[in-house]
């Protein structure tokens, strides 16, 4: 997904959402998104960490992500149906 979305192909980075996540955002709104992180932190530097976790019943993983203004946490959650 990160990889996806530094080469701005935001229909693969959205791929793997879940069909109401792609409702809610669908590939010009995860765009937008990822453009606005890039303008308020810079542009993406790498992958610090990868923190598998659980949350509930969801599978979850944190991905720090380093930013030249600060790094951030993005964080996927994986449905337990699958």
């Amino acid at each position: 997904m990160l990889e996806a979305l530094n080469k701005e192909d935001w229909k693969a980075a959205s791929k793997e959402f879940s069909a109401a996540v792609k409702e809610k955002v669908p590939p010009d709104k995860l765009e937008e998104l990822w453009k606005v992180v890039n303008k308020q932190l810079g542009a993406f530097e790498k992958l610090e960490k990868v923190q598998p976790l659980r949350v509930g019943k969801s599978r979850v993983v944190d991905l720090v992500c380093k930013f030249p203004k600060m790094p951030i946490v993005v964080r996927v959650s994986f449905d337990p149906a699958d």
